[in-house]
């Protein structure tokens, strides 16, 4: 089975049901694959032109106090490995961050 969680810890950790949808599905193998792709649902905020309304407020999407682009992450784990016998590495989490689509990665090579 594979968990969509968010990362205990986390400086910019991603919100249940406000930035991805949390799963908890089976997730199958076949013998001596190592590598799977799973669908992961994310919530998207934009609302009338590029405004997300919340309860108290309507303000832009990239309105920030420090005006850097909002990077959030979460993380899916595999858990209960079936049948009884089977094991999971330690590597059994991969991280996602969820980037803006204007987002640039800073280059120190110019």
């Amino acid at each position: 089975m594979y968990k969509v969680e968010g990362v205990s810890g986390s400086t910019k950790p991603a919100s249940e049901f406000l930035d991805y949808v949390p799963d908890f599905l089976p997730i199958k193998f076949k013998h001596q694959q190592s590598e799977q792709i799973v669908q992961i649902k994310l919530v998207n905020e934009m609302v009338d032109n590029f405004v997300k309304k919340t309860d108290d407020a309507v303000k832009p999407i990239n309105d920030e106090d420090d005006g850097e682009p909002e990077i959030k992450e979460f993380q899916v784990r595999l858990v209960n490995p079936q049948p009884q016998g089977v094991r999971i590495s330690k590597k059994n989490i991969c991280h996602v961050e969820i980037l803006p689509d204007d987002y640039e990665p800073e280059n120190d090579e110019n």
